[in-house]
């Protein structure tokens, strides 16, 4: 019984350690920047991980929108757009962003 635990926790640490990261994600063609400040699928349906990946990130992104709309007085939309606005122009060459019409372009 306590192998079998052992061995149960190994293999999920083992999918931990092995799940896509951002950049990974990006450089692969899998995600990329939206217009909104987001991170949206570029490729679909995307695979559990990169559901996942993408949940974490945005929700992340959403608190910290929030946090500066709180500390600065400004909208979460003009947060967020200026956000993507700065995202748009850290992104490497050849991964995606979306332009203003919705669409799925490289860099």
């Amino acid at each position: 019984m306590k192998k079998l635990m052992i061995a149960a926790l190994a293999a999920l640490f083992s999918v931990q350690v092995f799940a896509i990261d951002l950049a990974s994600a990006k450089a692969k063609g899998l995600v990329g920047e939206r217009s909104d400040g987001y991170l949206g699928y570029v490729v679909k349906p995307a695979s559990t991980d990169i559901q996942q990946l993408v949940k974490t990130i945005n929700n992340k992104r959403r608190d910290k929108f929030r946090q500066t709309v709180g500390k600065t007085g400004a909208t979460l939309d003009q947060v967020s757009k200026r956000f993507a606005q700065r995202a748009y122009e850290k992104t490497a060459k050849g991964n995606y962003v979306q332009n203003a019409a919705g669409q799925w372009v490289k860099k």
